[in-house]
């Protein structure tokens, strides 16, 4: 079997779907090639017995105005408003997130919180070199707030010390944050009325599809499939044939052997990491080596069913306690009521980062249930006897890193990459930026408004947005 398009698009999560449904408004034939049984990428949505998982939990938010419109437009009332609730577990405690003065006081203590303020100032006497996560969050907050409301946390997340992650991402996820910022912040909160501006809500409140993440990207699919696009799951990429500057196919294995797509356009979400593996005849040697220092995080879920209401208020939980594994909560029907079937019951997620082959990876999903269930009831979170039910989800290169000369290696890959003129990278494996997903669908948004003519460098979106978490001045 082959096919041939004017755009061939390689993967169908946010990006690579965001992009063929930008092609498809305007007629032009597109095929999207995707590894998986369903689309979404992480942002699936895995349906258990009664209840629907999903993996990591996805806001919905977004201050461009044609991305939110067509998220109305594919899922109208299907796409809810719904209230943030989230907190920090430390120290045996829930404490509010962002933080707010009273609850970070008692939390700490007396001689902690005056500990932390002498660390702040003594940071701004004598700040350190920005030259890694560390000391970039630690010259704006002081050494011990870094080490109480930040360390355990990313090393978790990361799996690296934080000394050994570059401060590139601080600075793209927390940016113009200070400590003096964050107690203006915690005051705002403790004293602010009810009235907020549009802006400020997004602190608040985000859209959230009825039955989870999946939900819109399925639409996403249907829209493209409805017009002049086609989505092939179960498509792994094995090779994309290049000749002479252009890429002339991609080939794929699958549930009808092996296929051709041809195309005149190629737009690429895989893993930058893999790309230049897949090449055919394959990149200079200092590419490959380039791609082989990329690496990932990878992310495990245990979703467990409850037979009893969840009290908890939260969203999701923040899990800085050093004493479990576990690095985040979620709590599904406060994402939306229809995430779990029927009365009186609700789901639990227990989440988790690891790298892939690690023990925790590696351990079958009855292990992981049951790991799940220890630390949650550890927490105090759950009563171990109300597990009815669970789902286990891995996802393999989850989060791409930023370590030391990641920057480097990623300009090595994209400078070869660019010098095929028919080939773009777009999202957030797709370009290894660490980016929200409104902005991972833009960058194929631009991509497919390039392939009709545009001048579009996808590089730069969500460089020069201001960062949703942050109030405008």
């Amino acid at each position: 079997m082959s096919s041939r398009a004017s755009v061939v698009v390689v993967g169908a999560g946010p990006a690579g779907l965001g992009a063929a449904h930008e092609l498809v408004k305007s007629d032009v034939p597109v095929v999207v090639l995707e590894q998986d049984d369903r689309v979404g990428g992480i942002c699936r949505t895995v349906h258990g017995d009664g209840y629907h998982v999903d993996i990591g939990g996805h806001r919905f938010i977004t201050k461009m105005d044609d991305v939110l419109d067509t998220w109305q437009s594919l899922l109208g009332d299907d796409l809810l408003l719904r209230e943030r609730m989230t907190r920090i577990f430390y120290r045996g405690r829930l404490m509010a997130y962002p933080l707010q003065i009273g609850s970070t006081f008692t939390t700490l203590g007396l001689a902690d919180s005056m500990l932390a303020v002498f660390s702040y100032l003594g940071a701004r006497l004598r700040p350190l070199p920005d030259d890694s996560f560390e000391n970039w969050v630690s010259n704006r907050f002081g050494k011990r707030v870094f080490e109480h409301f930040f360390k355990t946390y990313t090393e978790k997340v990361w799996g690296t010390p934080c000394a050994e992650l570059s401060a590139d991402w601080a600075a793209q996820r927390i940016r113009s944050l200070s400590m003096w910022q964050a107690i203006k912040d915690a005051l705002h909160g403790a004293l602010q009325s009810d009235i907020e501006s549009e802006d400020e809500s997004l602190l608040h409140q985000f859209y959230y599809p009825r039955f989870g993440p999946g939900m819109l990207f399925e639409a996403y699919a249907d829209a493209i499939e409805a017009g002049s696009g086609e989505v092939l799951a179960e498509r792994e990429v094995v090779r994309i044939v290049h000749e002479d500057g252009r890429v002339r196919e991609v080939i794929t294995t699958g549930p009808h052997g092996e296929e051709r797509h041809e195309g005149e356009s190629f737009l690429s979400s895989m893993p930058l990491a893999d790309l230049p593996g897949v090449m055919d005849p394959p990149p200079p040697a200092e590419v490959l080596e380039a791609a082989s220092g990329l690496r990932h995080r990878s992310f495990l879920t245990a979703a467990l069913l409850l037979d009893e209401p969840c009290t908890l208020p939260d969203t999701w939980i923040y899990v800085h306690e050093p004493s479990v594994q576990m690095g985040r909560v979620q709590n599904y029907l406060n994402w939306s009521p229809e995430m779990v079937e029927g009365d009186g019951r609700s789901c639990i997620a227990a989440e988790y980062f690891a790298w892939q082959g690690d023990e925790l990876w590696s351990a079958d999903d009855e292990e992981i249930i049951d790991l799940g269930r220890r630390e949650l009831h550890q927490l105090g979170l759950i009563a171990p006897d109300t597990f009815v039910d669970a789902t286990v989800v891995r996802i393999p290169n989850a989060y791409p890193i930023y370590d030391p000369g990641y920057l480097e290696r990623i300009n090595t890959i994209r400078a070869w990459v660019e010098s095929l003129e028919n080939l773009q990278t777009i999202g957030r494996s797709g370009q290894h930026r660490y980016i929200n997903l409104d902005f991972a669908i833009v960058t194929g948004v631009q991509a497919a408004r390039n392939t009709r003519g545009g001048d579009h460098d996808t590089w730069l979106v969500g460089t020069e947005e201001e960062y949703l978490e942050e109030r405008p001045s």
